[in-house]
């Protein structure tokens, strides 16, 4: 708990400083640091960087700064490409079947070495 309490605030941290990067970061900490599966740790980082965009998006529309046409052309882009990137994770396999990205004492992650 303690170690996901601080993956936590170094993406909080990351995601307030430069506005962006937490989902690259988010993911691969849950899944190497935590020994998280993908399907486990994909929405929670879309939920931690979709409520960070949410918060900066009503402090944009306050203070008139959003550019409604790229605005726009992002959620149109969106949602055309959506449906191709969703087919494609689906064709990935859930675990890595070289153990590539396991660490060398052939434990599942951070979490599983500190228990």
């Amino acid at each position: 708990m303690l170690l996901a309490s601080f993956f936590g605030v170094v993406m909080g941290l990351v995601l307030g400083l430069t506005g962006a990067g937490g989902g690259i970061l988010a993911v691969p900490a849950l899944v190497l640091g935590l020994g998280w599966t993908m399907t486990q740790a994909a929405p929670v980082a879309l939920f931690a960087v979709g409520s960070a965009a949410a918060v900066g998006a009503i402090d944009g529309l306050r203070h008139g700064l959003v550019r409604y046409r790229a605005a726009l052309l992002i959620a149109l882009l969106g949602a055309i490409f959506s449906p191709i990137g969703i087919y494609f994770a689906h064709q990935l396999p859930e675990k890595n079947s070289d153990d590539s990205v396991q660490p060398a004492d052939g434990h599942g992650g951070l979490a599983d070495a500190a228990s």
